[in-house]
């Protein structure tokens, strides 16, 4: 009995620094780097911060993107591999080639860094801040200390991680909200505490008449989360649009057919946007139907799927040319 009791006693004790040893890590790993002020913030390509003084731009013709960076690392993305800093400064030049040679006057980005360990704590909205791209609103979705993806090497996932979205325009920036869309309510606790904050980043430029961006990354696993994040999506452009035009753009993980078709909305997301507001998606307007060799956004390797999208009140819009840039 005696060996009994101590055989007991040690498994005891070590179950107990086990249960100790999980809580303390997980109070660490989902604890933030950043304080709740420091989600969002404003600046310019010579280092200034806060919003915008001075006259509205007139708003006339427009030239803007979305694109889902990725971290800038490319289809490693999905990867279980450690990033190397060549590839990451390869991946870096290239985008900054493009913005450098193109004429965009805003731009919406989805999964970028800031500052993290992934990505050799480049601050990319910074990197990619160049003229006439002289303005960025940035706002992060995630902020953690432990990563558990990808699954290998472990190594990778014990360093800071800071992401989340922007928006880089020529236009000054007068206000930008951040508004946290929902987490799919079927995942465990733990599960969504490492879960990024899907967001809707509202921004307002200074224009005239004023011009609202609202640059999403919606769900991406879940079908009824997604649906939720689009009627929330629906009441911020309702709200803003009472105040002057919205364009409305980004990943919504929400695919158009795979083949060439005439119009046929796939997913329920994209019919929301369209039977409730009326709003045109800006590739489709230009185009009429599909091929996804030339319109596919993912996956970038062998695109098969259009997932970002730009879409836009007809009635005050009207789309002169549109296409998916490929490098």
């Amino acid at each position: 009995m005696r060996i009994l009791y101590r055989l007991f006693k040690v498994v005891a004790v070590v179950l107990v620094f086990f249960v100790v040893a999980a809580v303390v890590f997980y109070f660490w790993a989902t604890s933030s780097t950043r304080q709740p002020g420091q989600y969002q913030g404003v600046f310019t390509a010579s280092g200034n911060a806060g919003t915008a003084k001075g006259q509205p731009v007139p708003l006339r013709t427009l030239k803007v993107a979305t694109y889902n960076l990725g971290y800038l690392s490319g289809m490693t993305n999905n990867r279980p591999l450690d990033r190397t800093d060549s590839l990451l400064k390869q991946h870096m030049q290239l985008v900054q080639g493009w913005l450098a040679q193109d004429t965009l006057q805003i731009l919406a980005l989805q999964e970028i860094d800031f500052e993290a360990h992934r990505s050799g704590y480049v601050d990319q909205s910074k990197a990619l801040l160049k003229q006439p791209l002289a303005h960025a609103a940035w706002q992060v979705n995630w902020d953690k200390r432990y990563v558990p993806f990808p699954y290998w090497p472990v190594s990778t996932q014990f360093k800071k991680v800071v992401s989340g979205q922007a928006v880089l325009s020529s236009i000054p920036v007068l206000q930008q909200q951040r508004t946290v869309l929902a987490k799919p309510a079927n995942n465990p606790f733990w599960y969504n505490a490492f879960y990024l904050d899907r967001l809707a980043q509202v921004v307002h430029l200074n224009t005239s008449p004023p011009l609202t961006i609202i640059n999403v990354h919606l769900e991406a696993f879940d079908a009824p989360t997604r649906a939720i994040h689009v009627k929330r999506v629906l009441d911020l452009y309702q709200t803003h649009s009472a105040n002057g035009p919205v364009l409305l753009m980004g990943d919504f993980n929400a695919p158009w057919p795979i083949k060439a078709a005439p119009v046929a909305w796939q997913d329920s997301v994209l019919n929301e946007l369209k039977e409730n507001l009326g709003l045109q998606e800006a590739a489709h307007a230009y185009h009429g139907r599909f091929d996804m060799a030339q319109w596919g956004t993912y996956s970038s390797g062998q695109p098969d799927r259009k997932i970002d999208h730009i879409f836009f009140d007809p009635a005050l819009w009207q789309v002169q040319q549109a296409q998916v840039i490929k490098r």
